[in-house]
């Protein structure tokens, strides 16, 4: 077993798990929003308050809404659109 993997404690491991389910999450969300009609609208308060009604702490929450807002200021919310010509060439 390595040092590092010696000096970690449970507790750590649970919060990386926890971390990864959020980012996800936003990850899960922002694929289903940009769609037109959204399929998952109010989708940062929606999640906020099913894991403070869930029993998450203050600080889950906190961390959920600070992941959000890191994937959301990454994501590129522009719907993929599909290229179509306006002109054919004929012969």
């Amino acid at each position: 077993m390595s040092s590092f993997a010696s000096t970690r404690s449970p507790l750590d491991f649970d919060s990386l798990c926890c971390s990864f389910y959020k980012t996800q999450l936003c990850a899960l969300a922002l694929r289903l929003v940009p769609q037109d009609p959204p399929r998952w609208p109010k989708w940062i308060f929606a999640a906020a308050t099913e894991l403070s009604n869930a029993g998450a702490s203050t600080e889950h929450v906190l961390d959920f809404l600070e992941i959000a807002v890191e994937e959301v200021n990454g994501a590129d919310l522009l719907p993929a659109r599909r290229y179509v010509p306006l002109y054919t060439l004929e012969s």
